[in-house]
């Protein structure tokens, strides 16, 4: 199904500071005025806030780089060193890892979700 064209035109008054506010949700949610009212009474489409959604997703990146930095700092440490350390503490580092990647796991298909669901 391709795109219907556009041919009807609405006009309403509307304050200055109605049009302000409009303009602001608007790019709030990274849309037109037209797309933005056609989303939000008749439920056209699904609105979100695109911009604070990918600055959230940003932050989780950078969080997750950071993490991942730590695991091979980490694992640096147990190759180079491992005699130092003892089977218990091994295991028990074995354990936080395995429950990482599998929080990791989670993370990645929640992020491919909603992915899925911004770009319908």
């Amino acid at each position: 199904m391709g795109k219907k064209n556009k041919t009807a035109g609405f006009y309403f008054r509307i304050t200055d500071e109605d049009k302000n506010s409009l303009n602001l949700k608007a790019k709030e949610y990274g849309v037109t005025i037209s797309e933005f009212i056609l989303q939000q009474t008749l439920g056209k489409k699904t609105v979100y806030k695109q911009k604070e959604i990918i600055r959230e997703l940003e932050n989780i990146a950078v969080r997750d780089n950071k993490v991942d930095n730590n695991i091979n700092q980490i694992a640096k440490i147990l190759n180079t060193n491992y005699k130092n350390f003892d089977n218990i503490m091994i295991k028990d580092l074995y354990k936080l890892l395995d429950k990482y990647i599998k929080s990791q796991e989670e993370l990645s298909k929640n992020i491919r979700s909603m992915y899925r669901l911004l770009s319908q």
